[in-house]
């Protein structure tokens, strides 16, 4: 039970990885394949209901206004509207598989800025960290684009992972997710935090649309009409897996990130990929749709799932010496 107790942290990390991210990307291509659902407008009504899921369990209580003041709240919420803005723009360049794997970058980015901090590490984490950055190199280098997309592709990756990086590691230093004690004191401030991450989020996305069609202009070709925010396909598969996944996962990024700090949580997260890749295999044989995946992308995953999984070992395996 001790044992149990001394990896939860471990446990919501890997809850979040082979449950929670992946099932919720089914979710979401269920409502884009179906119902043409804008992939934005899925991730704000996704982050809206899932906020509101955390905060009704957590009811009223105490740090919710105290997460609302401090200016931590409020700088994950920038660093979350930048990581999905260069996000969404490396997609122009790359596959969603591409992009999924790619992302990846943020636990080395994660384990690099801990490093700087002075968090103390093994010589087999920067073994299996250099294993892992071998996979997210051969598939960035693989790319067919020319130099010059190759070159903002990069940007945006690093842009992307480094927001990604710092957020991760601000929910494992926020003040008030520092001070949480209890269950519903931890969800209360996850749902605080994200709850006005997704409105800044959503006001963004919606004062866009409205601006692009008073002008009849095009910002970005990528961003959501006034019409897709009235999918009625997208709200309802938004609330039902973002309910059963997304709250959960979000209580679970500011719990690990203070229990195992947010550079093994990230090297848990960076496992989603083959998770996606089990799941996609199982509803392949279901809908007798090719599988994503080629020997590319099995051997560039496989480098970051050994790399990744090497490094959690190592850090579980201290820690028990502790």
């Amino acid at each position: 039970m001790k044992l149990l107790q001394k990896l939860d942290g471990w446990w919501h990390g890997l809850y979040m990885a082979c449950i929670a991210f992946p099932l919720y990307n089914v979710g979401a291509k269920l409502s884009i394949d179906n119902y043409q659902a804008h992939p934005l407008v899925f991730l704000c009504f996704g982050s809206l209901s899932s906020s509101l899921f955390l905060l009704l369990y957590a009811g009223k209580g105490r740090l919710a206004l105290n997460s609302i003041k401090t200016m931590d709240t409020w700088v994950f919420a920038f660093l979350n509207l930048a990581a999905v803005s260069f996000g969404v723009s490396l997609l122009v360049f790359v596959s969603a598989l591409q992009g999924s794997i790619l992302i990846r970058f943020t636990s080395i980015v994660c384990f690099a800025i801990t490093f700087v901090m002075g968090q103390s590490s093994n010589k087999k984490e920067y073994f299996f960290s250099l294993l892992s950055f071998s996979g997210i190199a051969i598939m960035f280098f693989s790319l067919e684009l020319d130099a010059k997309d190759k070159a903002i592709a990069l940007l945006l990756l690093l842009g992307a992972s480094l927001c990604q990086a710092l957020r991760q590691l601000l929910s494992e230093f926020h003040k008030t997710n520092i001070e949480a004690k209890t269950t519903k004191d931890s969800a209360r401030v996850a749902g605080v935090v994200s709850s006005l991450s997704a409105l800044v989020f959503t006001f963004i996305l919606l004062f866009l649309a409205m601006y692009q069609s008073y002008f009849d202009i095009t910002i970005f070709s990528g961003l959501p009409t006034l019409v897709d925010f009235f999918n009625q396909g997208a709200i309802v598969c938004a609330l039902i897996f973002a309910g059963a996944f997304s709250a959960m996962s979000k209580y679970c990024e500011f719990y690990a990130s203070k229990k195992i700090s947010a550079k093994y949580l990230s090297t848990m997260i960076a496992l989603m990929p083959f998770f996606v890749w089990i799941y996609a295999s199982v509803f392949s044989i279901f809908t007798n749709k090719d599988l994503p995946f080629n020997n590319l992308d099995l051997m560039c995953l496989a480098l970051i799932i050994i790399g990744n999984v090497g490094i959690a070992v190592s850090a579980i395996i201290e820690s028990k010496k502790q």
